[in-house]
């Protein structure tokens, strides 16, 4: 068969499905120490019956992704986007659509553009500095207000002197 490497989140998955499977353990407290419903526990206990510690092991460990671009594809796209490459001076939006037309590569804009920055062959753009907001300096007196007006008219002189002067009658 051979040998099986677990990791202490599996080590420790494996002696609580084994303490439970051993009666050392209810179902309700198996389910909170793996921080899954009962029902996935009771999944968990009959595979882990049935197989052993295999069964404690993600099915897909050591598989690689079956989306991941491969090492034929990687070195063309650095290739073509070198600096002597036909695709040299594009953009990666333009670049990707010349890449599905001309080439055949159908790749995403986004996995393009991180492959090319893991091979060095494009460089992430910074971003603009943030502008930087200074608050207002506080009013001396608590309760007053900054009055200003932007008409000709000095209305506003009038009645803030009529004002300061008790001559207003409130009806």
């Amino acid at each position: 068969m051979g040998t099986i490497t677990l990791s202490e989140k599996q080590q420790r998955r494996a002696e609580i499905l084994g303490r439970l499977a051993s009666g050392g353990m209810t179902l309700r407290q198996a389910s909170g120490l793996l921080g899954v419903t009962d029902r996935q526990v009771r999944r968990l206990v009959d595979r882990f019956q049935e197989a052993g510690l295999p069964s404690v092991v993600h099915g897909n460990t050591g598989r690689s992704p079956t989306n991941r671009t491969t090492d034929e594809i990687r070195a063309r796209l650095a290739e073509l986007a070198g600096k002597e490459g036909k695709y040299s001076d594009f953009n990666t939006c333009h670049m990707q659509e010349l890449l599905s037309e001309q080439e055949g590569i159908e790749i995403g804009r986004s996995t393009l553009d991180r492959l090319l920055v893991q091979r060095g062959v494009r460089k992430r753009k910074r971003g603009r500095a943030r502008r930087v907001f200074h608050r207002r300096e506080r009013v001396t007196k608590e309760g007053e207000m900054l009055l200003t007006d932007g008409s000709p008219h000095d209305w506003l002189e009038v009645a803030m002197s009529v004002i300061d002067g008790h001559a207003c009658s409130v009806r």
